[in-house]
C-alpha cells in the first residue's frame, strides 16, 4: 500500500511538473497572426527586465527600442515576447538587462547547450564567442523552451565592481588608400558595443594612445579604426611554435581579429599591438620607397592631431603622401 501511495505522489509530481510548462493554447492571447511568440523560463536568477535582441529591430540594442519579455500569468518563472518580423528567417536572443537599466551583451542567453525546446521551431546555432543565435522561428505556434544559464553564468544581479580603468594603446598605424590617417577608439560594454566608440588622447612622448573608461571587472572591449565601425579592427598576425607567421596554401600570411580583452582588478592596462594591422588600412609594407628607404632614421610625431613620420625638416603619413 506504501509503494502505491509513493507511485500516486510521484504521478502527481510528474503531472503537476509537466502543468508548469505552458503551451501553445495558453498562449494564444499573447500575440497576432505573423507574429513570433517566445516563451521562455531561465534557471539562473532574473531581477531585471528582459529584452529581445534580434533581427526584427534590425538588432538595435537601445532598451526603449526593444521588445521587452513580460511574466505570463499562471506561470511563475515564464516570461513571453511577441514580435513581427517581415524578413524570411527571424533571429534573435534573450537579454536581461543591466541593474541600471542598460544593455549588456555580457548577459545574453547562454550558449546551445543552455537551451531545451518544449514546443516550437526554431534552430539553435553557434554565435559569436560562443554564444547562440535563435534563428529559422515559425509564426505558426509560439517557441516555448528553458535557457538553463546566462552567457558564461553571467548575472546582473550580482553586485558589480566598478573602476576607472587607463588603457594605453601602442597601435598599428592606419591609413586609406587616399592616404587620409585613422586613429583608433575603443570600443566595448561601457558603450554597448557601438562601433562609433570612444576617442583617445595620444601620448607625445610614448605615442601610445590612451584611453579611460569606467566599467565593471569582467566587462571586455576591443579597438576599431575611427569611422569605419566593425570593417576594420586591428589583427593581428598567426604565428607557429617558433614565432614565424603562419602562412595559407597560397603563402598568404594569416591573421586574425584581435580578441575581446577582458578587465579585471587592475586598473593600469598596456597593450601592445604594433606587430597588428587593421583590416582594411594600408600596411607600414606598402609604403612609397622613398619613407621605407629612411624609416630607420624617421621619428614618430604628432600634427594636426594625427600621428605622422617625421624626416628632413618634411612631415609624412604612412603612405609617404605629405602632411602640411
Amino acid at each position: 500500500m506504501k509503494k502505491i501511495s509513493m507511485f500516486f505522489a510521484a504521478l502527481v509530481v510528474a503531472v503537476a511538473s509537466f502543468a508548469a510548462i505552458p503551451t501553445k493554447a495558453d498562449l494564444v492571447d499573447f500575440y497576432e497572426p505573423g507574429q513570433l511568440c517566445v516563451c521562455i523560463t531561465f534557471g539562473e536568477e532574473v531581477c531585471n527586465d528582459v529584452v529581445f535582441a534580434g533581427s526584427y529591430n534590425g538588432w538595435n540594442t537601445t532598451p526603449a527600442e526593444m521588445a521587452k519579455f513580460a511574466p505570463l500569468e499562471g506561470f511563475e518563472g515564464w516570461y513571453y515576447v511577441a514580435v513581427t518580423d517581415a524578413s524570411e528567417e527571424i533571429q534573435g536572443k534573450p537579454v536581461q538587462l543591466k541593474k541600471d537599466g542598460s544593455f549588456s551583451w555580457d548577459f545574453q542567453g547562454g550558449d546551445a547547450a543552455a537551451y531545451t525546446v518544449h514546443a516550437g521551431t526554431v534552430n539553435i546555432v553557434p554565435g559569436y564567442a560562443g554564444e547562440c543565435d535563435l534563428k529559422g522561428y515559425s509564426t505558426d505556434e509560439p517557441v516555448i523552451m528553458t535557457c538553463a544559464y546566462f552567457k558564461e553564468h553571467n548575472s546582473p544581479c550580482v553586485a558589480e565592481v566598478y573602476h576607472d580603468y587607463t588603457i594605453r594603446l601602442n597601435a598599428p598605424f592606419c591609413a586609406g588608400a587616399d592616404g587620409t590617417y585613422y586613429d583608433p577608439v575603443i570600443v566595448g560594454d561601457f558603450n554597448g558595443w557601438d562601433a562609433t566608440g570612444q576617442a583617445g588622447e595620444i601620448d607625445a612622448e610614448t605615442f601610445e594612445y590612451i584611453f579611460k573608461i569606467n566599467d565593471s571587472e569582467g566587462h571586455a572591449f576591443k579597438f576599431v579604426a575611427a569611422g569605419y565601425g566593425w570593417d576594420n579592427e586591428i589583427q593581428l598576425p598567426e604565428l607557429d611554435a617558433e614565432g614565424n607567421q603562419v602562412l595559407d596554401e597560397n603563402g598568404v600570411a594569416k591573421w586574425y581579429n584581435a580578441p575581446n580583452y577582458k578587465l579585471g582588478a587592475e586598473t593600469e592596462i598596456t597593450i601592445d599591438y604594433s606587430a597588428g594591422k587593421f583590416t582594411l588600412c594600408v600596411g607600414e609594407e606598402t609604403a612609397v620607397e622613398n619613407v621605407e628607404a629612411e624609416k630607420a632614421s624617421a621619428v614618430k610625431v604628432i600634427k594636426n592631431g594625427q600621428m605622422v613620420i617625421e624626416m628632413n625638416g618634411k612631415f609624412f603619413n604612412i603612405l609617404g603622401a605629405e602632411v602640411k
